[in-house]
């Protein structure tokens, strides 16, 4: 009779591992079968022999080892039994490569600003300089117009190509600065425009010292700056006749005429810079 070792998986006769093989008789007394008589003990990973035993009602009475199922010990060495092999780990997937990203889109060129429909618009003493459109291409100021301001912004006015200023304007006005007007190509001024000194009035005044302490303003200046379109400019007498501050041409590759009536900027010093072209003044 064969007694196997006890686990969870006997069912299957392949897995049943036996322990003891060996005689057997039932006790009736304790409703069970006891080891009586010869039997061997086995080794669980070998399943060979490794005791002889003699019993009597359960109770081993004798017995002897045993050498790989043998009563005499064997002088070949034993071998070692081989390890089981340890199962190989899953190989790990190989992850697909990833795909290459898409080229960035060039950037969209910046949308190219159209040039307005030329627009002409005439600032008379009644208009609201708040009327005038900020895409104006000609402007024109009439004759003893805005003697009321003292500011004057052009700069604003993005799209003019011509300024023309009449006589008798902006007597009050102390700067005249345009900066930036690309597309500005003639600025043209009356008489006796940008001055509290004005032509009538030199016949009142005797001395040179009364004509200086009226016109020699060094406060009042005069400006015209990086426009890059700008050919002509044109100023009549007297305009600009208190002006002693500084009057400055800078950068206007294009300029190739300045022309400029009596006492114009009579005290102020005189810088012209980045201007190549200048054929008449």
């Amino acid at each position: 009779m064969i007694e196997f070792k006890r686990s969870g998986n006997n069912t299957i006769a392949s897995n049943r591992i036996p322990l003891y093989v060996g005689e057997f008789v039932y006790d009736e007394s304790k409703e069970s079968f006891l080891r009586n008589g010869r039997g061997y003990w086995i080794d669980e990973e070998t399943r060979i022999a490794t005791r002889e035993v003699e019993w009597k009602d359960g109770v081993e009475v004798s017995g002897r080892d045993l050498y790989d199922g043998w009563y005499t010990r064997s002088t070949t060495p034993k071998p070692k039994p081989k390890p089981k092999p340890k199962p190989k780990p899953a190989p790990m997937p190989v992850p697909a490569p990833a795909p290459a990203p898409a080229p960035a889109p060039a950037p969209a060129p910046a949308p190219k600003r159209e040039e307005p429909v030329p627009l002409r618009f005439s600032v008379t003493g009644s208009t609201k300089w708040t009327d005038v459109s900020l895409q104006v291409t000609d402007l024109k100021i009439s004759s003893n117009c805005c003697n009321d301001l003292n500011a004057l912004d052009l700069n604003r006015f993005e799209w003019l190509r011509s300024i023309e200023i009449g006589d008798e304007c902006f007597g009050s006005v102390e700067t005249f600065k345009i900066d930036g007007l690309n597309r500005l190509k003639t600025i043209k001024i009356g008489s006796n425009s940008f001055t509290q000194l004005k032509q009538e009035w030199l016949s009142s005044y005797h001395t040179t010292e009364e004509w200086d302490s009226k016109g020699n303003n060094q406060s009042k200046s005069f400006h015209i700056l990086n426009c890059e379109s700008l050919e002509s400019i044109q100023i009549s007498e007297f305009s600009f006749s208190d002006f002693a501050g500084d009057f400055e041409l800078k950068n206007l590759p294009q300029l190739q005429s300045i022309q400029s009536g009596s006492f114009n900027f009579y005290y102020s010093s005189f810088v012209v810079r980045g201007i190549d072209m200048i054929l008449n003044i």
